[in-house]
């Protein structure tokens, strides 16, 4: 069959014919429009919509005049916009050109000045990488954006929209170009592979259908990226070839996201890399998985498959790996195990339609059994490397590709890989060059020589270890082996980076001075056992950014080291604030008083340095330091001297935040164990109901609404958690499934008045009458009641243990993202999350070592000192009978004026907006109560990692904030007092509250009093207000939340609002109306702003002069 198609495929391309035309065209003649061509998350794309598509990306090239042979590059994960772009660009003749979607900006520049790209089509998560070389992008003319909007340059998904869906396909043979693909060679130089319009043809007919049997029916779904030759093959063609279906997966390829597409779709032919295989093989022997839905065949290549692998696999799925190598020059695979006769340790044997012979290093063959360089001959090998002509001619010899990897052959045909003749290692599917990581190594200051080859790890898997040899009186060490993996991570492609870093005394070399790699793979682990100990931590992951200190302490003068080191500092506050660039920042600018920082982004910015400089800082350290110049001798004279450095280190070495196996029971968060013991104690208490509602103008797609909260949900681990108890204790339980039901309330048939009371009926009910069963949950709901055609009221109920209110901003905000590329057909424009909650938790315990605890129990012990605190006894409209009441609320806006005069204010003592406000209300307190000795609480976001921005969960605490207000103060001596109090707290938050709890309140006053009866919320952002979707614009509508219960007598929310024209703080009063009347509160809220304008007024005012004034009756 494969020769009668090449004897007609000959026939046909002495005419003239596009490989577009073969693969895409011909499907709409064979009536296959309205069938699937590729599915991806929620899209599917049939092969009408390739067809019309293709044809339309191919008419934008032509509206921007890109010709016949020249370059089109595509930056796109695997979506259905890179086969419209591939397909489109060979379509009219040019040359498709998919770049790896891995690289940073240097290699972009490379790879797109090398191939003279006119036009680049890349996906918005990717732009980053490509803007910071833009102006040296000397080909470029034109760059489109997928996924997203981007400031001056179009939108793909609007080009298609708009251009023509026809197109007559480019009059080209058989031999012309049709793409190239990006290749490393010897010296790890990418290459450009140019591939013939004939190329795909031949592995499609020879590997996808002859050898491996794929047919119309099957779905295929492949781990290895479109941009790799082998996942183009497996991913794309190979499935377009016969009629089948593409399941795409855009993000990285992670096992459960894997296992997600397999259990989601049923694909039927899987293709993934050993590497992949190996850790799909561990999470399936984790969770006691052992089927693979519909799949009836798995295929593999992209490196050796090692045997026992094969047979772990074999025995706990009931199905063999078919092995294979291919090549980018011969673009797909050529040796592969066929199906039912796969032998583990062998690549199989040769596909139909390729020659193979392996030779000696004269070119004389080898006889079976012999090791030797393999050679191969086929009608899918490139026609060459683009301006590489050394390298073509070394490569591509005669008909021959010299594949310069070496293979023996037994005597039924079996092939088996020994290595690489250049040392090149294959890890993760990836060429790694060893002398391109022994060159980074080089560039180190305290790096001699070094090294490089693959070794296998217990898997039987490739990692890249560099044998170092260091510079004279330079001492080998752990933390040095982990700087030299981050600098190798940063001077080379992402997936360079040396795994395993190991001290030696010299190198094995001949007497040429060439490094003997062979007795390198010899020394793996024999090395002497103190340098075995002193690199034990080396396989710590590393961060993606720069090791920021090995740098700065590989610079010898100590002015440059400071220039480096306040570039760092300068673009950490700039994001940290908020500012579009850092020159505004000054050396002498106090970061407080004149760049409006607060306390939230004071604990942000040390945690960023933290991570960055490898060395702990305090976020009150920044109130000490509150200045650049400040800032950079404290880090200078800290953190840069060797000494100081390494022994601080040691004492405050926090444990890295990454992902935890799911395997084991997940502890709760001290913040969600708070809340479990409430809700345990009182179940059928809604005291932690947590209520959002938002009016929806406009038309709405419900199904989508419905679908974006799915995708968030999915997203996001906590919101599927659930507590059961295990052993007495309670722990996370991650529910694999990912959906919520949108309840739908239809009230159309109702009058507006009807409408009303139906809508507050039902949120009543939400908040105060249907508890949440913590040990089975769902613990969010959601109803939609629909007033109107484009009238709509959305509530959210959730148990605060999953949410707080710095989540419930993250969850509208992704899910305004969702439902705007759901609506318009994309894929999420949302980054993977680094954590998911329940990483953050374990960590939370590990963070919190018995060292650090019984220092932080410490503090609190020298607070009690001072004397056990009195209850505040604020005087009341009633007698208090109840440690609980029913809430009432009073709503407030102080005005711009006042605001700026606080922030003046704020500025000029160096302090906070939020330290100025908890100082007036202290003041009103101990006027009200004439207590001296106040405590409030107030909840403290407590998102000081990067990793935390973006993760929904409760992550505060709440800060025990405690005034002495004797003999009369000055308002500024209560405001210096709170300074320092608030920056002690939030040294000492990170204790679970029950610990506090105990040492600061007796057991028999635990249930009488609590430690505070006033609680102060200052969010550090604004409470989104209103949203705009697509046709649709979100409001939210403040509930009214009287009859909520409430445990506190008084508690004040707010935030900054800011207009075009002005900025001001609004919020609310929530009492208690057991103890207090309306009047009574709106009165406190009145004292409240008339201390402030005081305060703004002038400092100096004793507070007992302050003007409040307190109506008579109280108590």
């Amino acid at each position: 069959m494969a020769e009668d198609m090449s004897e007609k495929a000959h026939d046909i391309f002495r005419q003239q014919f596009n490989a577009a035309s073969i693969f895409v065209d011909d499907h709409i003649e064979k009536g296959r429009a309205d069938r699937p061509a590729i599915l991806c998350g929620e899209r599917t794309a049939s092969y009408g919509d390739l067809y019309k598509n293709v044809n339309r990306f191919g008419n934008i090239l032509n509206d921007r005049g890109i010709g016949r042979e020249e370059r089109v590059a595509i930056l796109l994960p695997d979506i259905p916009e890179f086969a419209f772009a591939f397909f489109g660009a060979i379509k009219t003749g040019a040359v498709a050109v998919p770049l790896n979607t891995f690289l940073g900006p240097g290699e972009y520049k490379y790879t797109l000045n090398d191939s003279r790209a006119r036009l680049l089509v890349v996906h918005i998560s990717l732009l980053e990488s490509i803007l910071p070389v833009r102006d040296r992008l000397k080909y470029l003319e034109h760059i489109l954006v997928c996924g997203g909007n981007a400031e001056d340059y179009p939108r793909l998904e609007d080009l298609l929209k708009s251009a023509s869906a026809t197109l007559k396909a480019a009059d080209v043979s058989r031999d012309d170009t049709a793409f190239w693909l990006y290749s490393s060679g010897t010296t790890g130089a990418p290459k450009g592979t140019m591939h013939r319009h004939y190329s795909m043809l031949v592995p499609a007919e020879r590997f996808a259908k002859q050898t491996l049997g794929i047919g119309e029916s099957d779905l295929c779904f492949s781990v290895a990226k479109l941009f790799f030759a082998y996942g183009l093959g497996n991913g794309l063609y190979f499935p377009l070839r016969v009629g089948g279906t593409s399941v795409l997966l855009p993000e990285k390829p992670l096992p459960e996201a894997v296992f997600d597409v397999i259990d989601r779709y049923q694909p039927t032919v899987f293709y993934s890399v050993p590497t992949s295989y190996a850790a799909l093989l561990q999470t399936a022997e984790r969770e006691n998985r052992n089927s693979l839905g519909r799949v009836r065949m798995c295929v593999s290549a992209g490196e050796p498959l090692p045997k026992p692998l094969f047979e772990r696999w074999r025995d706990r799925f009931g199905m063999e790996i078919l092995d294979g190598i291919g090549a980018t020059e011969a673009l797909q695979t050529f040796i592969s195990n066929r199906p039912g006769e796969a032998r583990g340790g062998s690549t199989g044997k040769l596909v139909p339609g390729y020659d193979a012979k392996i030779v000696d290093d004269q070119g004389n063959e080898l006889p079976s059994g012999e090791v030797g360089t393999l050679l191969l001959r086929g009608e899918s090998i490139a026609s060459g490397y683009w301006k590489k002509y050394e390298e073509t001619k070394r490569t591509f010899i005669g008909e021959w590709l010299d594949t310069r990897d070496k293979f023996r052959v037994d005597e039924e045909g079996f092939y088996y890989y020994v290595g690489r003749s250049d040392d090149m290692m294959k890890v993760g599917g990836q060429w790694v060059s060893p002398t391109e990581l022994e060159a980074a190594l080089q560039q180190h200051p305290a790096v001699l020589e070094s090294g490089v080859v693959g070794i296998v790890d217990e898997q039987g898997l490739t990692n890249p270890a560099a044998y170092t040899v260091l510079k004279e009186g330079i001492l080998p060490s752990s933390g040095l082996a982990l700087e030299l993996q981050g600098f190798v991570r940063e001077n080379t492609a992402p997936y360079r980076y040396s795994c395993w870093v190991e001290f030696v005394d010299d190198l094995p070399k001949t007497a040429t001075g060439k490094i003997q790699r062979f007795r390198l793979r010899e020394m793996n682990g024999k090395q002497s056992t103190s340098c075995q100990q002193e690199v034990q931590g080396c396989h710590l992951a590393i961060e993606n950014s720069a090791d920021l200190m090995a740098q700065l302490q590989g610079l010898d003068d100590i002015e440059a080291q400071r220039d480096m080191l306040e570039k760092y500092v300068r673009s950490q506050l700039a994001i940290v604030l908020g500012l579009d660039d850092s020159e505004p920042i000054h050396s002498e600018t106090n970061f407080f008083s004149n760049l409006g920082m607060n306390s939230v982004a004071a604990a942000a910015l040390a945690n960023r340095l933290q991570v960055g400089l490898r060395y702990p800082l305090s976020a009150t350290l920044l109130f000490k330091y509150s200045s650049l110049d400040a800032l950079l001798d404290y880090i200078a004279g800290e953190a840069l001297i060797p000494e100081t450095a390494q022994s601080n280190r040691s004492k405050a070495r926090i444990p890295d935040l990454v992902p935890i196996s799911r395997q084991d029971n997940i502890p709760l968060s001290f913040a969600e164990r708070r809340f479990w013991l409430y809700q345990t104690a009182n179940p059928d208490s809604c005291f932690h109901n947590l209520p959002h509602c938002l009016q929806l103008t406009g038309k709405l797609n419900i199904e989508v609404l419905e679908q974006s909260f799915n995708a968030v949900i999915c997203r996001h681990e906590i919101l599927r958690t659930t507590f059961p108890g295990v052993d007495g204790s309670p722990v996370q339980s991650i529910s694999p499934v990912s959906h919520v039901n949108l309840t739908i309330k239809d009230l159309q048939g109702l009058s507006k008045a009807a409408q009303l009371n139906e809508v507050k009926r039902l949120t009543d009910e939400e908040i105060q009458h249907r508890p949440f069963d913590l040990a089975s949950g769902p613990l969010l709901r959601v109803t939609l009641m629909c007033l109107g055609e484009e009238s709509h009221i959305l509530l959210l109920c959730t148990h605060h243990i999953i949410l707080d209110a710095w989540s419930l901003e993250i969850l509208l905000k992704e899910l305004v993202s969702l439902y705007t590329a759901g609506l318009s057909g994309n894929l999420s424009p949302l980054l993977p999350l680094p954590i998911q909650y329940a990483d953050y938790a374990v960590w939370q315990h590990r963070v919190l070592t018995p060292e650090v605890r019984e220092t932080k129990l410490d503090y609190w012990r020298q607070w009690l000192i001072k004397g056990e605190p009195p209850p505040l006894e604020l005087p009341t409209d009633r007698q208090r009978l109840a440690t609980v009441g029913l809430a009432g609320t009073v709503y407030y806006r102080l005005p711009s004026e006042l605001v700026g005069e606080l922030k003046v204010l704020s500025q000029r003592t160096g302090g906070t907006m939020f330290t100025t406000v908890v100082t007036a209300l202290a003041v009103v307190l101990y006027r009200y109560s004439g207590c001296r000795d106040i405590v409030i609480g107030s909840p403290f976001a407590n998102r000081n990692r990067p990793e935390l921005e973006q993760m929904i969960g409760v992550i505060g605490s709440t800060l025990l904030l405690r005034f002495n207000i004797s003999d009369n103060p000055r308002f500024s001596d209560v405001l210096h007092q709170a300074r320092q109090t608030v920056q002690d707290a939030m040294a000492n938050q990170d204790l679970p509250f029950e610990e506090i709890t105990k040492i600061l309140q007796p057991e028999h006053r635990q249930h009488s009093s609590p430690l505070f009866r006033v609680l102060i919320s200052f969010l550090p952002m604004a409470l989104t207000e209103e949203l705009v979707l697509p046709g649709v614009t979100m409001r939210s509508i403040p509930l009214d939340l009287d009859g909520a219960e409430t445990r506190l007598d008084l508690s004040l929310t707010m935030w900054e609002k800011k207009t075009p024209s002005e900025s001001f703080l609004q919020g609310w009063w929530r009492y208690r109306k057991d103890l207090f009347d309306e009047e009574t509160a709106v009165r406190i809220t009145e004292n409240f702003q008339a201390v402030l304008e005081a305060a703004a007024a002038g400092l100096e005012i004793p507070v007992d002069e302050l003007p409040v004034d307190i109506p008579n009756g109280l108590g």
